[in-house]
């Protein structure tokens, strides 16, 4: 459910490098912000908060980020999610 004009939106963070989700927290701390470690750990919070925007890095671990996709859009189709990543390759 899209945030509405009194609400702040809210994103969702995934990344397991402390440091970058810190930055991007930092970055985006007008909004309503929470962060995860990893993509287990996100699809906890996608049970009990639902998300304007999903940040996440393709590299995770156990799980990827484009392995997260499909489980983010079945809670909530109209969330938008983009894809970071610190490789070059």
């Amino acid at each position: 459910m899209p945030a509405t004009k009194a609400q702040r939106p809210s994103i969702l963070i995934i990344d397991d490098d402390e440091p970058i989700r810190q930055l991007l927290g930092s970055l985006l701390e007008k909004y309503h912000c929470v962060a995860a470690s990893s993509a287990e750990d996100a699809l906890g919070v996608l049970k009990t908060i639902r998300f304007d925007l999903v940040i996440s890095d393709i590299n995770l671990g156990r799980m990827s980020g484009l392995e997260l996709i499909p489980y983010v859009l079945e809670q909530t189709p109209e969330t938008v999610v983009v894809m970071i990543s610190g490789q070059q390759t």
